[in-house]
């Protein structure tokens, strides 16, 4: 980890990317009261309380930690957090009073609550405890030099993290510090991993740099980009050669849910021992001339607009814009043909729709 007194910067980028993982804890029973003494005499306090931060107050409080939650009065989270039996406090009066800011809020929001909250309520040492470490690496959010910066990132969305924690189970996380003025922001940031059941399946050591990067490119090359770029495209295809939609809707991306369950539990290999053989024989045929089908010059610059900083700036300018790009490119991507194939299909399994096998929350 590290424990420089300034925020990474894109240009380190790369050298961090190349230190980003250590595996620091693998699957422990936990926590245990020495895994979150460091906690007992600390403020906690949960800035915001979407899917994640629910999750983490819920499992933190569930493990014997205090915590308080932060929102506005106009929030619409305030009955939820209540019914919870959380104390919900205005986020001005929450951060004067905290020891640890978990800042579970949209990464948009992160430099006015820098601004607004942190700089003038923030008592000295106070450790601001970030979920992802975009808004710290691309120099969005640059926090006073007497407060500590880590990160706990949890490897799933919040539904899974409390789901597992009370099966007794964790998901992985990432753990990095990037500032660390009384040299005590490791040992909270371990203690915070641990009180949310992480510690059960395994922390990773990282930096801000590097989980950046990586959770960017991710999303970008695979998760949320690439794998529907591919299915869309392999819709549309099939629709032109005269598929019915429903029909080519079920095949490239229904039925990509049963896939990566393989995957994510198996691995590749495992994935291929449990379809059939012809699945397989035509899965290796493509795999071995994947060159064809994917475009790594493609993946290179996604990649290096990661590193060099252009793709947070792009975003940035376009928040600026109040997301003109994203928006028309949402509402475009909206009335592709294949939503209401999707829809058509998912009419067949009406409980999908809000139900365990349909996560997130909607816009």
């Amino acid at each position: 980890m590290t424990s420089s007194t300034r925020p990474e910067r894109p240009s380190d980028a790369a050298a961090a990317l190349r230190e980003g993982w250590r595996l620091i804890a693998g699957p422990t029973p936990g926590p245990t009261e020495a895994d979150l003494a460091v906690l007992r005499s600390r403020r906690i306090v949960m800035l915001g309380f979407g899917n994640q931060a629910r999750a983490q107050a819920m499992n933190l409080r569930d493990a014997g930690v205090r915590v308080a939650v932060a929102l506005r009065a106009s929030s619409g989270r305030i009955d939820e957090a209540r019914r919870e039996s959380f104390e919900v406090l205005e986020p001005e009066e929450a951060t004067a009073l905290a020891d640890l800011v978990i800042v579970a809020i949209p990464d948009r929001a992160h430099a006015e609550a820098n601004e607004h909250l942190f700089r003038p309520f923030a008592r000295s040492g106070t450790i601001l405890g970030f979920l992802h470490g975009h808004s710290i690496h691309a120099g969005e959010v640059v926090p006073r030099e007497d407060l500590a910066v880590i990160m706990v990132a949890p490897k799933g969305p919040g539904s899974t993290l409390r789901e597992r924690f009370v099966q007794g189970q964790g998901i992985p996380a990432l753990v990095a510090v990037a500032q660390d003025p009384r040299g005590d922001a490791r040992e909270v940031a371990l203690a915070f991993a641990r009180g949310i059941g992480c510690g059960r399946s395994g922390l990773i050591e990282t930096t801000f740099a590097a989980e950046t990067i990586a959770d960017l490119f991710g999303e970008q090359a695979v998760l949320c980009g690439g794998v529907l770029a591919l299915a869309s495209s392999a819709f549309e295809v099939l629709v032109e050669r005269g598929a019915p939609p429903e029909l080519a809707y079920l095949e490239c991306i229904h039925e990509l849910k049963q896939v990566v369950d393989l995957l994510y539990a198996r691995g590749p290999s495992g994935m291929r021992a449990a379809i059939s053989e012809t699945a397989e024989f035509g899965a290796l045929e493509v795999w071995s001339r994947r060159g064809d089908l994917v475009d790594r010059g493609r993946l290179e610059a996604i990649l290096d607009a990661i590193l060099s900083g252009e793709f947070s700036r792009r975003l940035a300018a376009d928040q600026r814009s109040r997301d003109a790009w994203l928006r028309t490119e949402r509402r475009n991507a909206d009335e592709a043909p294949l939503e209401p194939a999707g829809r058509a299909v998912r009419s067949l399994m009406p409980w999908l729709e809000g139900g365990r096998d349909a996560p997130g929350t909607p816009r």
